[in-house]
């Protein structure tokens, strides 16, 4: 488990790092047209990761079971709570804008204009909760681990 933890934990700092550094540097290299090369081949890599997000999230929710019956708000509940809930918006609107852009011809325009204000919210939804994660999954590798 601790190898498999590691191996999420670093596909989900390559999407994060990626993401990032590309939605800053999109602008500078872009020519203007209508085609995202770097932006298609940064989804195919998104799509899983996002689905490992929301998986390891949704774990740490049910593992979370009776916890907050009237005691304090602690750290890792509020951590958890906030990690399982930007795992869920993150999905769904990531899919839902990655569908509009693979199958544009399916929606009007106005929808297409509507996905393409979401993107700003995703991206750094994206970088943020997949830091996260990511942080969450090599810590807890670390401690099965005994490090």
């Amino acid at each position: 488990m601790f190898a498999l933890k590691r191996a999420l934990a670093a596909l989900l700092g390559v999407v994060a790092l990626s993401w990032g550094l590309n939605w800053i540097g999109t602008p500078l290299y872009h020519d203007g047209s209508d085609s995202y090369p770097v932006w298609v081949a940064l989804n195919w890599l998104a799509a899983p990761a996002t689905l490992v997000m929301l998986a390891v999230n949704v774990a740490r929710k049910l593992s979370l079971k009776g916890e907050r019956a009237d005691g304090p708000v602690t750290r890792v509940y509020l951590e958890t709570n906030l990690a399982f809930c930007a795992s869920i918006t993150l999905a769904l609107w990531y899919y839902w804008n990655w569908f509009g852009v693979m199958f544009p011809d399916t929606e009007s325009d106005a929808v297409g204009l509507i996905h393409l204000g979401f993107w700003p919210f995703i991206c750094p939804l994206m970088v943020l909760t997949a830091t996260f994660t990511a942080r969450y999954l090599w810590r807890t590798a670390s401690e099965e681990n005994g490090e």
